[in-house]
């Protein structure tokens, strides 16, 4: 009985490190008549969301191996463009894009 408790407690005690549903909903909001209209306001075309499907699919990778391979699930995580876009600014890219230099140098 012991046994089990402890199997019990062992797996629970695993974090998820992969949400899926973050990296879905940023695919589906991409892909949303709003975020397109916007898209070909803003820049003139529509936005093929290729980056958010690609992210997707490197959750979905990470998501199998999270509890084998923690580390490495980690490492996917972190290539994705929503972790790179997120890290600097949430509409870095979105709305405005990155400078090299600031304008006041």
């Amino acid at each position: 009985m012991q046994e089990k408790n402890a199997v019990e407690d062992s797996s629970s005690s695993q974090q998820e490190i992969v949400v899926m549903s973050l990296y879905w909903d940023e695919w589906s909001r991409c892909i949303g008549s709003r975020y397109q209209r916007d898209h070909v306001y803003r820049l003139g075309r529509i936005d093929t969301c290729s980056r958010q499907w690609k992210d997707f699919k490197i959750a979905s990778r990470a998501k199998l191996i999270q509890f084998k391979d923690p580390e490495k699930a980690r490492e996917l995580i972190n290539s994705t463009y929503y972790v790179k876009r997120t890290t600097i600014s949430p509409t870095a890219g979105a709305i405005w894009e990155l400078k090299e230099t600031p304008s006041w140098d």
